[in-house]
C-alpha cells in the first residue's frame, strides 16, 4: 500500500528562534571540525594523480540547427 503525502505549509519560526537555531548548527559543525581526530588530508600535493578515472568536457557552443552561431557568442 502506498503513501500519499499531501502538502504541508512550513511551520512558523520566530526571528529568534530563526536566529537561535543558524548559529547553533553553525557551532556545532566548527565543533566537529576541530575535535575531528581523522582529517581528509594530511598533505597538499599539486602532482598529477597516476590514473585518471574519468574525464568530462562540456562543449561551450554547439552547432545547432538553423541557429547562426554569430547570435551565440558571449558577450565578454
Amino acid at each position: 500500500m502506498r503513501k500519499t503525502y499531501s502538502a504541508v505549509r512550513p511551520k512558523q519560526r520566530s526571528r529568534l528562534r530563526l536566529f537561535a537555531g543558524k548559529h547553533y548548527f553553525i557551532w556545532k559543525r566548527y565543533v566537529k571540525w576541530l575535535t575531528v581526530k581523522e582529517k581528509a588530508a594530511n598533505t597538499f600535493k599539486r602532482d598529477a594523480l597516476p590514473c585518471k578515472v574519468f574525464e568530462h568536457a562540456t562543449p561551450l557552443l554547439r552547432k545547432l540547427r538553423q541557429v547562426d552561431m554569430r547570435l551565440r557568442m558571449p558577450l565578454c
